[in-house]
């Protein structure tokens, strides 16, 4: 889950803060500011700057102040962590105040000129999103890393099961089917656990249906004769045929001679 950073000046930009934190809790991403912040042993330079590295996306906003300066360094706190940011390869999203949105002087600097040259710097290096109010930065900000975050998703790699993984549902899969299988009887346990494959249903219709002539001509091939059921009943087909052979000529010996 990536890891949102918001960087800004605090006392003039409390309220756009706000919104933009609360929009980072709506998308369900863990959100890292200084209002976050409790008492430490070290530096809160060395706290934001660890932050920025451990972040996923910078978030920059930028109004008309400068930001602190701390002792022995040249650039405002704010300014070091963009700085940090674009060091550590990390994914950074600006937000400039609008040159022609109303602004109280109160939460402007006397002298503009490194807040002047940093907004420019900014202009001219990254395509950064202007806003009036604090309600459009929030709509800005969520739309951004609603963006950037599918953009990611669309990058990542198909990450495939591993083969471990892979065998086992094959042989699950396997085993099941097995187990649906009807098990033999009468068989060797070798047998048992191995069922011997089935023809399809079509095959053996057809295998039917080719034994069929060879029975027909079985029938066919013995001799019909038109003899009485007290005949077949009284010996083998074969002794009524030769008994009707025998008794058919003497029948027309006595009716000629008489």
């Amino acid at each position: 889950m990536a890891k949102i950073y918001v960087s800004s000046t605090f006392k003039d930009l409390q309220a756009e803060r706000a919104a933009v934190r609360l929009v980072v809790e709506r998308m369900r991403l863990p959100g890292v500011a200084m209002e976050a912040y409790v008492a430490e042993s070290g530096r809160p330079l060395d706290k934001c700057l660890r932050d920025v590295r451990d972040c996923d996306v910078y978030v920059g906003i930028f109004a008309w102040r400068y930001g602190y300066i701390p002792p022995g360094q040249s650039m405002s706190i704010t300014e070091l962590e963009y700085r940090q940011a674009v060091d550590a390869g990390k994914p950074t999203l600006i937000f400039l105040l609008d040159p022609d949105a109303p602004w109280p002087r109160s939460r402007m600097d006397q002298d503009l000129s490194q807040i002047e040259a940093l907004r420019q710097e900014l202009s001219a290096a990254l395509l950064c999103s202007t806003f009036h109010t604090a309600d459009q930065l929030a709509g800005l900000v969520g739309a951004a890393l609603h963006n950037h975050l599918t953009e990611l998703q669309q990058r990542a790699p198909t990450v495939l099961p591993p083969v471990s993984q892979a065998l086992g549902r094959h042989r699950l899969l396997s085993t099941r089917r097995r187990r649906c299988q009807p098990r033999a009887t009468g068989r060797s346990p070798s047998a048992a656990t191995t069922p011997a494959p089935s023809r399809p249903a079509t095959v053996r219709a057809t295998c039917r249906w080719r034994r069929m002539p060879r029975i027909k001509a079985r029938f066919i091939s013995q001799p019909v004769t038109s003899t009485s059921t007290s005949t077949w009943t009284s010996g083998p087909p074969t002794a009524a045929i030769t008994s009707n052979s025998t008794t058919t000529p003497s029948m027309t010996r006595s009716s000629a001679s008489r």
